[in-house]
């Protein structure tokens, strides 16, 4: 899967965007456990889940949505407006 990172997220990780493989279908929640396991930089970007958004194929989605290797899944900061 393409995963792509926005802000403040981005600034931490220090990349845009990478491919992860999954050998089955995962949630948002376990892809993030598993790129936790990429060190440091991975566990502050996604320190508080509150505070993060995810899409999945350019659709807002919950944490417990099933993705697989075909997947685009982004995280960024949530969005305010005004």
């Amino acid at each position: 899967m393409k995963i792509i990172y926005f802000a403040n997220i981005r600034q931490i990780i220090g990349i845009d965007h990478e491919k992860l493989s999954i050998k089955e279908n995962y949630s948002v929640v376990q892809v993030i456990e598993l790129l936790k396991l990429k060190g440091e930089k991975y566990n502050r970007a996604f320190k508080n889940l509150e505070n993060i958004k995810c899409s999945v194929n350019c659709k807002f989605v919950d944490f417990d949505k099933i993705v697989t290797n075909n997947d685009e899944v982004a995280f960024f900061p949530p969005v305010t407006g005004g």
